[in-house]
């Protein structure tokens, strides 16, 4: 599969423009895990994901009406991904079955003037009751990296970074997030961001790599987009 994607890289390299992977099967994960329909679906996401690919997936009409939390296929389509990066992507994993997610990229090169500031470096779609009902659990490279819930979008991670770190060159940046399994796990520095809060006018926003997600309903069918629109 990662020929068919390196292909396609090649490709658009001597012609220009962009790469999409459109409907790439009628398949529906089912929860069996030996299933072709969950086999094929998570097997393609993953390739693309480790490709940084844009995808849209087509389906009938009789999926859109089960789309809840509950739906085992909404799952595997509901995915952890960078919306956008200050810097270069270099690795994406992310596992359906343990809502483990991994990313590590190249910053963008920027002086901070303000020592006691920070720096927007990635933000992070994060599907907290599909897959992360009591939370989640962080581990970032550097350390000193930290994250911040919006207010008014509780699956919308904002990594940053302090203007200390910054000034130092760090070279790659890694962002690992793991659900809790229980109730009784918290959830590690956690902090909900208000958009109104006068604390946000400390953070800066370098230039980005964006990524989006939407469902689109066209013509009684579903089309689940996983788009990608790298730009600086």
């Amino acid at each position: 599969m990662n020929y068919a994607f390196n292909n396609v890289r090649s490709i658009v390299k001597y012609t220009g423009g962009g790469r999409f992977l459109t409907e790439f099967g009628r398949c529906r994960p089912d929860g069996n895990p030996d299933s072709i329909n969950t086999v094929e679906c998570n097997a393609v996401m993953n390739a693309a994901d480790s490709n940084f690919e844009s995808w849209t997936h087509w389906d009938d009409y009789e999926l859109f009406p089960n789309l809840n939390i509950s739906n085992i296929s909404l799952k595997s389509f509901s995915r952890t991904y960078p919306q956008s990066t200050a810097g270069q992507p270099v690795e994406l994993r992310f596992d359906v079955d343990s809502g483990v997610f991994y990313y590590a990229f190249v910053p963008t090169l920027e002086y901070c003037t303000n020592v006691n500031s920070a720096l927007l470096v990635a933000e992070i779609f994060v599907p907290m009751s599909i897959h992360y009902p009591y939370g989640v659990r962080t581990r970032f490279r550097p350390e000193q990296l930290y994250y911040k819930m919006y207010e008014n979008n509780t699956n919308l991670m904002f990594v940053y970074a302090p203007c200390t770190l910054i000034n130092k060159n760090i070279e790659h940046m890694e962002i690992t997030i793991k659900p809790n399994q229980t109730q009784d796990e918290h959830s590690d520095n956690n902090y909900t961001l208000n958009k109104n809060n006068n604390d946000t006018n400390n953070y800066a926003r370098l230039p980005t790599y964006s990524k989006s997600i939407s469902i689109l309903l066209i013509v009684n069918s579903v089309i689940f987009s996983h788009l990608s629109t790298y730009f600086v």
